[in-house]
């Protein structure tokens, strides 16, 4: 299967541990942290290395972390995975980007490139995402590639002595 995946202006590709120093350079932010729910804060050198050594494992579990790279510079700029659920035939998406990145159509054209690989390297039948109902630019990326808002999980998330909500969106092919 072919990992190395290409847009426009992006080349999607799995993280090497040469990523390490860049993505904790990136993910230190605290507004990352605060618009995901998997990313703590403070976010250390060693959790960077740490979630990249674990790649391998999590996609033989099904879930494709990729690198977003601007082409032209070759500098990581963010990360997008897959999970794949070949049971029910869908996939859920899950980004960050580096906050000097946002609002450029990165994320946007990386969710794209990654749907239509769940679609045809998968067959998935549908693709999903949620947003934290507090970030609105994450639910725009999601309804540019054609989702739909299926609904909202109300204090679904518990992250940093907070309920957070989510709002679902889907998109079948």
């Amino acid at each position: 299967m072919n990992l190395n995946l290409f847009t426009e202006r992006l080349q999607l590709r799995p993280f090497t541990l040469e990523d390490t120093p860049r993505v904790y350079e990136l993910a230190k932010d605290p507004a990352i942290a605060e618009t995901t729910l998997n990313i703590p804060n403070p976010y250390t050198l060693e959790i960077a290395e740490d979630w990249i050594k674990k790649h391998d494992e999590l996609r033989e579990s099904g879930i494709y972390p990729f690198a977003l790279v601007l082409k032209e510079e070759h500098e990581v700029i963010g990360a997008m995975s897959i999970r794949v659920d070949q049971r029910h035939k869908r996939g859920e998406l899950a980004y960050w980007i580096g906050k000097n990145y946002w609002g450029k159509g990165y994320a946007t054209e990386a969710a794209q490139r990654i749907a239509e690989f769940g679609v045809t390297d998968h067959l998935l039948h549908k693709i999903w995402a949620q947003a934290l109902t507090f970030n609105p630019a994450s639910a725009r990326v999601m309804q540019k590639i054609g989702m739909t808002k299926e609904g909202t999980l109300v204090d679904h998330f518990y992250k940093d002595g907070k309920f957070l909500s989510v709002d679902v969106y889907g998109r079948c092919y």
